[in-house]
């Protein structure tokens, strides 16, 4: 509803579920089950080739990432990439996370129970999905990840390396450890 307000063609919208595959009793979702589902959230996005994906909720973030996270460390939270455009080098896709719309519809729901309260999440919807609409004609640059790329072979230079990234808002790293 609220992408038809904006002027985004709904009819070119295509939802997609992340987690398909619920075999889990426990409701937790184990290796096996996040592999496939990943692959088959992965074979829709190859299929259908969106210019942006907009996932709404850290699962769906999750899964969008699942091969590209694993084994890597990463103070970033699901809502620091909330309302922000990240682009997706292997889909060649803009990726645009929201804050889940259920926020969004309690902060409509609070508005009418109360007068008084001014919606935070709504706006913030609102505005993010107008700038969807810049995005759905920006190509994503290919970059080449190694430029930026530090190998650090001594102690000392991992430690100042730590102090340094420790003072960013967020940030993810591999690292490699040998040990013969």
């Amino acid at each position: 509803e609220k992408l038809g307000e904006v002027g985004i063609d709904i009819k070119k919208i295509h939802v997609v579920n992340s987690i398909r595959c619920h075999n889990d009793k426990d409701g937790k979702h184990g290796v096996k089950t996040l592999t496939a589902c990943s692959n088959l959230l992965y074979a829709d996005i190859e299929r259908l080739k969106p210019k942006v994906i907009i996932p709404t909720n850290s699962q769906a973030m999750n899964m969008l990432l699942y091969d590209r996270e694993k084994g890597r460390a990463s103070s970033a939270s699901y809502y620091d990439y909330c309302n922000k455009f990240i682009p997706d080098q292997k889909f060649k896709a803009w990726v645009a996370p929201v804050f889940d719309p259920e926020w969004y519809m309690k902060d409509i729901d609070r508005q009418k129970d109360r007068k008084t309260i001014t919606p935070f999440y709504e706006p913030c919807f609102t505005n993010h999905l107008e700038l969807v609409k810049e995005y759905l004609n920006k190509p994503v640059e290919a970059f080449d990840p190694f430029s930026d790329v530090k190998v650090l072979m001594n102690v000392n230079d991992a430690i100042n390396a730590l102090k340094e990234v420790s003072a960013w808002k967020s940030y993810t790293f591999d690292y490699y450890r040998d040990w013969e």
